[in-house]
């Protein structure tokens, strides 16, 4: 099942359907990309992956936005004066979804449902996240996940019905735990963006796409 937009659109978050937050991963410490710099501020296009993130978000009038960053990160970003909440993740080496349940404490009483934004997928398109929306306000009790050339990515929109199993999964196993487990409720939507597939997590991954 897909989705077609062809310009932009405006929207209005009071009268979305559901009202859909975000939580942007900034949170991870990034090993493997300290040789270039810290996530969130690496650059692509003149912009910062972080800038890039809340840009995609605000685009579509996603409303709350939360960012979780760890303690090295967190007064840079608050110096950015970014408009969204920002927390942190004091223990990053819980994994990703310590830090979508840090997010998710905080957003989920105001929103049903949320799009999980890990930071180091900067190449995503613009459309993307539209067409996303668009899927979501339609169908807002399913996960909704952006699908290239039969290969699902990021990001992936969590719907509120599924908030108390991310409470309930296990720390070690992470977000992908609920996804499996209710991959029934999973619809697809093929995007032409090979973007969220690639994931930024290497010097020679930065060095090949964003330079």
């Amino acid at each position: 099942m897909g989705y077609c937009m062809n310009e932009p659109m405006e929207y209005d978050v009071e009268n979305l359907k559901t009202i859909t937050g975000a939580i942007i991963l900034a949170g991870g410490l990034g090993e493997r990309l300290k040789a270039v710099g810290l996530k969130p501020f690496l650059w692509y296009r003149g912009k910062s992956f972080l800038q890039i993130a809340v840009e995609n978000i605000k685009s579509i009038g996603l409303s709350p936005l939360v960012i979780v960053a760890n303690e090295l990160s967190h007064q840079k970003i608050v110096a950015l004066k970014l408009p969204a909440k920002i927390l942190i993740n004091h223990h990053p080496e819980h994994g990703m979804l310590s830090s979508i349940l840090i997010g998710l404490q905080e957003i989920e009483s105001s929103c049903g449902g949320f799009f999980l934004c890990p930071i180091d997928y900067p190449l995503v398109l613009p459309t993307t996240f539209q067409k996303l929306l668009l899927a979501h306000q339609s169908n807002p009790d399913r996960i909704i996940k952006p699908v290239f050339n039969n290969q699902p990515g990021h990001p992936v929109v969590i719907p509120k019905n599924l908030f108390q199993a991310l409470h309930n999964a296990p720390l070690d196993q992470g977000a992908r735990f609920v996804i499996r487990q209710w991959a029934h409720l999973t619809l697809n939507i093929a995007v032409d963006d090979p973007g969220i597939l690639i994931n930024i997590n290497t010097p020679e991954l930065y060095y090949q796409h964003c330079k």
